[in-house]
């Protein structure tokens, strides 16, 4: 699928119309060669507007970084990462689901927004604001986020959906954080970013009879998404939505899709478990650092607690120093209901970083 960059205008014939059109005020009366405007009240002399092509990916991935060290931690998503997120995800269009703030040329920040099926009854309403640090205390952030708030009910009641709002930030105390709590918003649930700085230290565990590791052809990659599936059906971010054919096309498309790096335990011709290594180039050299991610990892229910996770563990953090990384990074449920942060810690990481998804319950309907 082809970003939608050039595609959905009103003079479009092609575009199907939907549910999510409502979200931006259109701007048809303007002349063709104005930007396509957002009403937004508050904003003084900023000005709001609709995603207007690719080059947009560069700004948020420029704003983004700078808004989330701002807010107390180093993160990167490239702009080929942030355009893959709208390729395969039908509830996701640019176009839709981006808002972007200017003053004079500059972008100075943008919101982001679109739904998901939470649970048979609930749609969760996912947002996000992003600030350039020099734009922040003006009250920016909380007028652009009232404005999707606004929206989304509007929609949410035209539709008759229940559910919340629903967004993530750093725990420790920063502008974002505050923002959302001052706006009635909860704490849902906790992740533990986690650190292993001893790379060239770590141990070899060895694997349990019966069990061998192999590389994964592309013809079971979808075994490997049913184990993901399987394995985290009760953890508190889960959803079936999130593991539909759309999510299963756009994980393949990811950036950071590295089977190569892999670590696969196979019992036979079966995925037992699976560590998803890969390395992100662009933000190791931003940041000036060696880090390995480490993430995705499962075992399945029958090989669980014999060992076969410390092994393919172990094995991606032996690789990685073999590559030349200095570190492996990591994230977890922080309410450790399976018990991995004793594994974890036991293998070397340790707790660097927590994030807070939180909620905010949609109003009732009046009348």
């Amino acid at each position: 699928m082809a970003p939608h960059s050039e595609s959905g205008t009103a003079a479009d014939p092609t575009h199907i119309p939907s549910p999510m059109d409502s979200l931006i005020s259109p701007s048809s009366s303007k002349p063709p060669c104005m930007k396509d405007e957002v009403i937004i009240p508050g904003l003084g002399d900023l000005r709001a507007r609709r995603f207007e092509g690719r080059s947009d990916y560069e700004a948020m991935s420029r704003i983004s970084q700078r808004s989330w060290l701002a807010d107390g931690f180093e993160w990167i998503k490239s702009a080929k990462e942030i355009e893959a997120s709208f390729v395969e995800i039908r509830s996701w269009n640019p176009e839709e689901n981006l808002v972007f703030i200017e003053a004079g040329d500059e972008v100075i920040g943008y919101g982001e927004f679109h739904s998901e099926q939470a649970d048979a009854v609930n749609t969760s309403f996912l947002t996000n604001v992003h600030i350039l640090p020099e734009w922040r205390g003006k009250g920016i952030r909380e007028v652009v986020l009232r404005h999707i708030e606004g929206q989304l009910l509007e929609h949410a009641r035209k539709s008759n959906l229940k559910g919340f709002f629903e967004t993530w930030a750093n725990e420790a105390p920063n502008e974002w954080r505050d923002v959302l709590l001052r706006d009635g918003f909860e704490p849902h649930f906790y992740v533990l970013e986690m650190s292993h700085s001893s790379l060239d230290q770590v141990p070899e565990h060895p694997l349990p009879a019966g069990i061998e590791v192999r590389q994964v052809p592309p013809e079971k990659y979808r075994d490997v998404w049913e184990g993901m599936r399987t394995s985290f059906r009760n953890e508190p971010w889960f959803s079936e939505e999130l593991f539909d054919e759309d999510h299963f096309k756009a994980w393949m498309a990811k950036p950071n899709f590295e089977p190569g790096l892999w670590q696969t335990a196979w019992d036979g011709d079966r995925i037992v478990g699976n560590v998803q290594n890969f390395i992100n180039t662009e933000e190791n050299q931003l940041f000036g650092k060696r880090v390995g991610h480490t993430e995705e990892i499962w075992v399945a229910q029958d090989w669980q607690r014999k060992g076969v996770a410390k092994a393919i563990i172990s094995r991606s953090l032996r690789h990685l120093a073999k590559l030349g990384m200095t570190e492996a990074s990591l994230d977890m449920n922080a309410h450790n209901i399976s018990g991995a942060l004793q594994l974890y810690t036991s293998l070397g990481y340790k707790p660097v970083h927590q994030f807070v998804w939180l909620r905010k319950p949609l109003p009732p309907t009046e009348g």
